[in-house]
């Protein structure tokens, strides 16, 4: 079983806040790793990801990172998850991500699944009754932060 260490950094020591701005730069470099290699191949599982990933580079990027990475580049607008799935030799079926199409279009197998926005109920704090109007104006505040952040 591994064991993980959490490190956390403070910004605010300068040692610590060079050793951020480097696994900050080496995410980003990852990043467009992972882009060169949709680039090349089109569409690619997480662990298909891996394994070119090691192919092409030949260093390992560890398990988690092709998700990560490919997180970033969905929210760059790179490429998108579909809902085909393929079967892998670990036994299970792994969603398949794919290059987005350079014309704009959305693609069939685009996963259209619902966003959720948790907002809190909010109270009058003379009355203690629900406050309508102020549970709304949370909402929207998250939904318009939801929609900047996803470039909607």
């Amino acid at each position: 079983m591994a064991n993980f260490i959490n490190t956390i950094l403070d910004p605010q020591v300068p040692e610590e806040a060079v050793e951020i701005q480097q696994r900050e730069n080496i995410a980003n470099k990852q990043s467009e790793q992972f882009e060169y290699l949709f680039n090349l191949y089109k569409s690619m599982t997480p662990l298909e990801g891996r394994r070119r990933y090691l192919q092409h580079f030949k260093v390992d990027c560890g398990e988690r990172v092709p998700g990560a990475r490919y997180e970033d580049l969905i929210s760059k607008g790179i490429i998108y998850k579909s809902t085909q799935r393929v079967m892998e030799e670990n036994g299970a079926k792994n969603y398949v991500w794919k290059l987005l199409p350079k014309d704009g279009s959305i693609p069939e197998d685009y996963n259209m699944k619902k966003q959720k926005i948790s907002v809190e109920i909010q109270f009058n704090e003379t009355t203690g009754e629900i406050d309508e109007q102020k549970t709304l104006e949370v909402f929207f505040d998250k939904f318009d932060k939801y929609r900047e952040k996803n470039n909607l």
